[in-house]
């Protein structure tokens, strides 16, 4: 479910990460506009990219349908077998009981719809495969490319984050949105 996850859509495979997609992912969190909406920083260097996808293994290892450590996916282009992306499911930085999906996509690939198509695939196999019954999503209130893909998925609610402090105060503002499967 984990270890060996193959997910097929019209144009992308979505698998675990392996070695050969630190180079792919390196450039693209080290694009100009990558981080724009995210509170995180771009990596230092390729070192960080081959320690997370390493840290990405081991979290396959452990997870369990009841338990996510972090599930990340590579978008592998079927037509080219390029990985073009990265997306998931994991833990909520704020809240840890809650799994949310994630995702970035290489600028050159962005407005083809890749990334709505990879995000559909990963929430129906939470949903589907995994068993999940919600999974949320937190989006940067400017960021309207990430909010058209997360509305398209069906989103069931949102809300305007506010009031968090310390290390979470980054996300004030942001949306959280929730997803929850239909029966």
């Amino acid at each position: 479910m984990f270890l060996n996850a193959k997910i097929e859509t019209d144009r992308l495979i979505l698998r675990p990460l392996i070695e050969e997609d630190v180079v792919p992912i390196f450039k693209m969190a080290t694009e100009p506009n990558h981080f724009t909406y995210q509170p995180d920083t771009p990596p230092a260097d390729v070192t960080e990219i081959e320690n997370m996808v390493q840290w990405s293994k081991n979290c396959n290892q452990k997870n369990t349908p009841e338990k996510i450590y972090k599930f990340n996916l590579a978008f592998v282009l079927k037509e080219t077998l390029e990985t073009i992306g990265i997306g998931g499911l994991g833990p909520h930085d704020i809240d840890p009981q809650e799994i949310e999906i994630y995702y970035g996509i290489q600028e050159a690939f962005q407005e083809r719809g890749f990334t709505s198509e990879a995000a559909e695939a990963i929430l129906n196999y939470g949903f589907n495969t995994i068993g999940l019954k919600k999974v949320i999503a937190t989006v940067h209130p400017e960021n309207t490319a990430s909010k058209r893909i997360i509305e398209k998925l069906g989103k069931n609610d949102c809300k305007i984050l506010s009031g968090l402090t310390g290390e979470n105060s980054a996300f004030n503002s942001y949306l959280l949105y929730t997803l929850v499967k239909s029966e």
